[in-house]
């Protein structure tokens, strides 16, 4: 939900495209049953990016859901198809933004991948259920020198 709003607040710029991306390929949670193709598809090779590409209501906002849910969410997103993937969408214009909902830090390996690739993360930390250890153990994981900022919800 978090990334879902802040994908639209970005949207409702003028000169502002917002590509929101859901990585969580176990548990997908923006538009799970939207498109009978979405990132999985993308990255194993079954789909092109153009065919994922969802334009939501709003203008300047663009989705691609997960897709299929799959066991090998680490390998397709270590692929170079995600890269090639984020290269493409980068290529639309310098005024696009890529807003990636990935799956939880500690929880699986796709967010230490993904902190290879973006240029700034934003950790969701529920703020009455994340000790303070795991919050740093999550920041340690992902890099803090990545970290842009950090949301506490509920």
């Amino acid at each position: 939900m978090v990334a879902f709003n802040l994908a639209l607040s970005f949207a409702q710029e003028k000169h502002i495209r917002t590509i929101l991306v859901d990585a969580d390929l176990r548990k997908p949670s923006i538009y799970p049953t939207l498109a009978s193709a979405g990132l999985s598809e993308y990255l194993a090779g079954r789909a092109p990016w153009e065919k994922i590409l969802i334009r939501f209501e709003a203008q300047n906002l663009f989705v691609i859901p997960a897709g299929a849910p799959s066991p090998k969410a680490p390998e397709l997103i270590g692929s170079p198809r995600m890269k090639e993937l984020l290269k493409n969408l980068l290529d639309w214009g310098e005024k696009t933004y890529i807003l990636i909902d990935a799956p939880p830090v500690l929880a699986t390996s796709e967010p230490m991948i993904f902190s290879k690739l973006v240029d700034g993360i934003i950790l969701v930390v529920m703020s009455d259920r994340a000790p303070k250890k795991s919050v740093r153990k999550a920041l340690d994981t992902v890099g803090r020198e990545k970290i842009i900022g950090l949301v506490f919800n509920q």
